[in-house]
């Protein structure tokens, strides 16, 4: 079976790993359930990663540039992907319409404004 891209692993699972937030182990069984492909949950962690971070250019399971939390997968209402801090009450948010180089890069731009 030929590699699928990643970001055709992601659509697959997205709606289980965001809105039912089931988690990346029940995400890597529902690949092998329905494409037979044996992914480990660190592959499947790592494919997620490289995703985010090519749209968005923040690192998702990394810490938050603001408070120090775990960045997280998400989406808005109108299903956009992007990268958000796990803490509520934190404003960070990563997508492809503010895509930043880097923590630093985002840092820079909230001290200038």
């Amino acid at each position: 079976m030929s590699k699928k891209s990643d970001s055709s692993y992601v659509d697959h699972i997205w709606h289980f790993l965001v809105d039912d937030g089931l988690g990346i182990p029940f995400c890597a069984g529902i690949i092998k359930q329905d494409t037979g492909e044996n992914i480990s949950t660190q592959e499947l962690r790592e494919i997620i990663k490289r995703y985010l971070k090519k749209i968005t250019g923040i690192e998702p399971y990394s810490k938050c540039p603001l408070c120090g939390k775990t960045l997280i997968p998400a989406e808005d209402i109108y299903r956009s992907k992007h990268v958000r801090c796990s803490n509520y009450t934190c404003n960070f948010i990563a997508t492809r319409k503010n895509r930043f180089k880097s923590k630093e890069d985002y840092l820079e731009k909230i001290n200038t404004e």
